[in-house]
């Protein structure tokens, strides 16, 4: 009993446990978030998430990541959820629109972990730009990413590298320009991830061959 009577935040996500209430524990959450002092941000993040990941209320999830990024603007990995928020509402020109700004924030005050915000912001601006048919941008942005990606740890591990160095290889497939296709998809291919990725990247090159 000692931990959630010694964090509150810890008794809210209590309530998702299987003998738990739901339907309270979302209602303790949304108090904590609005009111509570020293577990605010805490309270704030759980609710955008379990939003997010259970409930699947991205909505809502965008409220919450927006009010984290408005207290702390500097903080890389608000921003780069509230983006996956964004695009997961196909809310695409407000993730644009924020991923221009940001990176070039980012950039200008010269803040942390510029890199990582490049791989994955510039994987997610190639997946819009993918979808709304302007390739040539949308390769741009993949190769971007991925580039980004070369200069940071365990780069074999990292999840938007893979996305972006395998969307990038298709989209060099589709435009016949296979040697260059072929360069980022074999990288795709050896990646140390659990994903589908490697394996329809190793689809792709066994057309090429």
């Amino acid at each position: 009993a000692y931990l959630p009577e010694a964090y509150p935040i810890v008794q809210t996500v209590s309530w998702f446990l299987p003998d738990g209430n739901k339907q309270k524990g979302l209602k303790l959450m949304r108090i904590a978030a609005e009111k509570a002092i020293f577990a605010q941000a805490e309270a704030t993040y759980f609710l955008g998430n379990i939003n997010y990941n259970y409930e699947e209320n991205y909505a809502k999830a965008i409220r919450s990541f927006e009010k984290l990024h408005s207290q702390y603007p500097n903080n890389n990995y608000y921003a780069r959820i509230l983006v996956k928020a964004y695009y997961k509402q196909h809310r695409y020109t407000k993730a644009l629109d924020f991923i221009e700004r940001t990176l070039d924030r980012w950039q200008h005050d010269n803040l942390p972990h510029f890199k990582v915000m490049q791989e994955e912001l510039l994987s997610w601006k190639g997946r819009i730009l993918d979808r709304r048919e302007m390739e040539v941008k949308a390769l741009a942005s993949y190769k971007q990413a991925f580039e980004a990606g070369l200069a940071l740890p365990r780069t074999k591990s990292r999840s938007f590298h893979v996305f972006s160095g395998y969307y990038a290889g298709k989209i060099l497939y589709r435009q016949e320009k296979f040697d260059e296709a072929a360069s980022y998809l074999k990288k795709v291919a050896e990646a140390d991830i659990e994903s589908s990725y490697p394996e329809r990247a190793e689809e792709l090159l066994s057309k090429m061959r």
